[in-house]
């Protein structure tokens, strides 16, 4: 706002307004921030209920998930796979790995979001962006790599910028 142009009464201490009008501009003022506070809030929902929604969609998937088995066979020369097997391990849960969500930019307000929310589900990624990670307790990769897909397909369903990535351990 400009100075009070419109009257004679003098400015408030440092203010460039008389009384009156300082009044009325402190009440636009405190009438914005509490707009902004509002939409910033309703963003923070917003964000919590689509993290909600891919999460609880992705354990889902993970569990419905059936990993194919493995067999691990221990010889009696480690180093030659033709001597004699003498253990053999069944692996139920196949694989091991990881799995995560990467999301692009990792400035981006829900990228933000969730390293203020969440810091405990996400990281930065090696190749740049967001890295969201399950809170799986399996080292299944094939869990991991169906969570990913999973919360990848609802984040882009939502318009954020994502894929998935993976490793064997």
């Amino acid at each position: 706002m400009s100075k009070c142009k419109t009257c004679d009464k003098p400015t408030v201490g440092k203010s460039a307004y008389c009384a009156e009008h300082k009044a009325i501009a402190r009440q636009k003022w405190l009438a914005m921030v509490r707009e902004s506070t509002e939409k910033r809030e309703k963003l923070n929902d917003k964000w919590q209920a689509l993290f909600d929604e891919g999460v609880h969609a992705g354990n889902n998937a993970a569990a419905a998930c059936v990993p194919n088995p493995m067999v691990v066979e221990q010889h009696k020369n480690q180093l030659d796979d033709n001597s004699p097997v003498e253990k053999e391990y069944f692996v139920s849960e196949g694989l091991c790995g990881f799995a995560w969500v990467v999301i692009h930019p990792g400035t981006c307000s829900f990228a933000r979001w969730l390293l203020k929310n969440r810091p405990n589900d996400c990281g930065k990624d090696y190749y740049g962006g967001l890295a969201v990670y399950p809170s799986l307790n399996t080292q299944s990769v094939d869990r991991k790599e169906s969570w990913a897909r999973t919360v990848c397909k609802i984040f882009g369903a939502a318009g954020i910028n994502c894929q998935t990535r993976s490793r064997l351990d």
